[in-house]
């Protein structure tokens, strides 16, 4: 893939992937983002984006970040932000390891849940091999059990493997379960 080279005052899309708040102010403060929960966007500049991800690489690379395209540009893809960032490595994994049925990929929250509710276990458990991945995935599938929508014990059960990977632990779930019932009151 050839590299394009990207104005450096490109205003980029960031989205938050991840529960819970995320706070970044540049060195010399010209850019601020405030994360307060899953699905919050964020506009920056390309220059800024480049400084923010040397800094926190492993946010975009685990996509706990989302580069969601340029702002106003539709000749600019994901692809190409990811290219210039030198994480393309990150990226195709998504692609290919979350990638289900015929769907466009597409860098958004809802595609990456679809994706984690429509796989087989089996290629869900291939995505928790990826180091680039499994953070991520292990966070939206406790996320979706959360919200209600992962009813699929397999699923699950590749969530308590991963963490717990010496003795799993029965009341992992149920743990989850009365911390929202908590939550709820």
């Amino acid at each position: 893939m050839l590299r394009k080279k990207l104005d450096k005052d490109l205003e980029i899309v960031l989205v938050s992937n991840f529960e819970g708040g995320f706070y970044y102010l540049s060195k010399n403060q010209d850019a601020e983002i405030d994360f307060e929960q899953r699905g919050d966007i964020a506009y920056i500049t390309f220059r800024d984006l480049q400084a923010m991800y040397t800094k926190y690489r492993k946010f975009f690379k685990g996509f706990q970040i989302l580069i969601a395209g340029a702002a106003y540009e539709d000749d600019i893809t994901t692809e190409d932000i990811y290219a210039a960032l030198l994480a393309t490595d990150a990226l195709k994994e998504l692609q290919e390891k979350l990638k289900y049925l015929n769907t466009k990929f597409e860098m958004t929250t809802d595609w990456i849940d679809n994706a984690i509710l429509k796989l087989s276990t089996e290629q869900l458990e291939k995505a928790l091999k990826s180091n680039y991945l499994r953070t991520m995935v292990i966070g939206r599938i406790v996320g979706l059990k959360r919200s209600g929508k992962m009813h699929d014990t397999n699923k699950m059960g590749l969530v308590e493997k991963y963490l717990n990977a010496e003795e799993p632990d029965p009341d992992f779930w149920r743990d989850i379960d009365v911390s929202l019932a908590v939550e709820s009151k």
